[in-house]
């Protein structure tokens, strides 16, 4: 009995030395584990015919949302048909204001045009509404001094053109810079895409320990400009 009881203390005064001997080893393991996890890493050794071709991300999306064939220097008669003034999204940078050009063709038919760069288009506007103003005025002024067939007919059909020349011109010009924004966004895009290159480049690796081979994936990001 005395000696069942001895063995019982000593084992008991043994156990605890012996397990943390072994969770000191363990931890010892893991650390080493981890040290030459991190080390591999920083080397970044790649495993022999691993090899996977780098995606660009980035550029194919820029361009994506170009509009096929545009290029610097086009007319706005040669782009207007590519662009739905419905999906304009203003964004910095953009140079023209379609309310302002709007407001400017209602005083002025034709100056809203004039104000995003389309001279010619606004030069239009604007003489269609003098040369509805001037058929008005002869139509009141033959009302007034001879009084002619038809002279009210006239001096209606000239306001009335007047009118409807003026309302269109004001929509147009909001098209108008809607669109030339477009254009110019596009542009911007184009020229972001051809300067500035963006990568992932995955590649895989492996951890060697003293009795473990182990693989790791990870991915590298490379910017040009």
């Amino acid at each position: 009995m005395k000696k069942f009881v001895f063995v019982f203390l000593l084992a008991g005064m043994c156990l605890p030395g012996l397990w943390a001997q072994d969770t000191g080893a363990h931890h010892e393991s893991t650390s080493v584990k981890e040290n030459n996890q991190q080390a591999d890493i920083c080397r970044g050794h790649r495993l022999e015919g691993s090899e996977v071709s780098a995606p660009t991300i980035g550029l194919g999306e820029v361009e994506s949302h170009v509009a096929a064939g545009i290029q610097p220097g086009m007319r706005y008669k040669h782009y207007k048909a590519l662009y739905d003034p419905k999906t304009y999204d203003r964004q910095p940078g953009d140079r023209y204001i379609p309310a302002v050009s709007s407001v400017c063709s209602v005083l002025i038919p034709g100056l809203g045009q004039m104000i995003c760069g389309e001279v010619g288009r606004g030069f239009a506007y604007l003489g269609g509404a003098a040369g509805s103003l001037l058929v008005g005025t002869y139509g009141g002024i033959a009302m007034v001094f001879v009084y002619p067939p038809m002279a009210d007919f006239v001096l209606l059909a000239g306001f009335l053109g007047y009118l409807a020349l003026d309302v269109c011109a004001a929509v147009d010009a909001v098209r108008v810079a809607k669109v030339k924004n477009m254009y110019e966004q596009d542009l911007r895009r184009q020229q972001l895409s051809s300067t500035l290159d963006v990568r992932l480049q995955p590649y895989v690796s492996s951890l060697s320990t003293a009795t473990v081979r182990t693989p790791v994936a990870g991915v590298s990001l490379a910017v040009s400009f």
